[in-house]
């Protein structure tokens, strides 16, 4: 069995994510593979850099935003094998709280959006299908408390369970 590493899942993700887009009904607004302008911007401004369209994002900054806002922010490389990637697309999809929250209430310990050493010990217990079904339900608390994400169901339910399977394969 190789690992479930960054550098494993992260083209998966990309393929998921896509390209440039700009929905009316995103809430994130204008994206390009994934990382919406707001992020992007934030990342730039760390970095002094000056502000530029999502459009020009380059693949070195998808990369290392993606490694250090989301994979190490839900602190991935410590989770169980098993949940490593659909923390990490949780994560991206709904942002680290979230993904992290969700994990905690799967584990059952106090859902605090941060990552220690109870969640930690707790993430062993948890199964990749209970997460997923986690997300799941997640997703249409959303639409119900917003019908017009209503277009979003099929492709959020969708990409679960092509994470949730593409982990299984890996694992195997």
């Amino acid at each position: 069995m190789r690992k479930i590493t960054f550098e494993r899942v992260l083209p998966f993700l990309l393929l998921d994510e896509g390209g440039y887009s700009n929905r009316k009904k995103d809430r994130g607004g204008p994206t390009n593979k994934g990382i919406t302008w707001k992020t992007y911007n934030a990342y730039r401004r760390r970095k002094g850099l000056p502000i530029r369209s999502v459009k020009q994002i380059e693949d070195h900054e998808v990369r290392e935003i993606y490694r250090t806002e989301y994979w190490d922010e839900v602190r991935a490389d410590e989770l169980p094998e098993h949940l490593r990637y659909t923390v990490f697309d949780a994560a991206v999809n709904s942002g680290p709280e979230r993904a992290i929250r969700l994990l905690q209430q799967v584990g059952k310990v106090d859902d605090d959006g941060i990552i220690g050493p109870k969640t930690l010990a707790a993430a062993e217990k948890v199964l990749l299908a209970d997460y997923s079904l986690r997300r799941e339900r997640w997703y249409e608390q959303i639409i119900d408390n917003d019908p017009e994400q209503e277009v979003n169901r099929r492709g959020w339910m969708n990409r679960v369970k092509k994470v949730h399977n593409r982990t299984i394969t890996m694992l195997e």
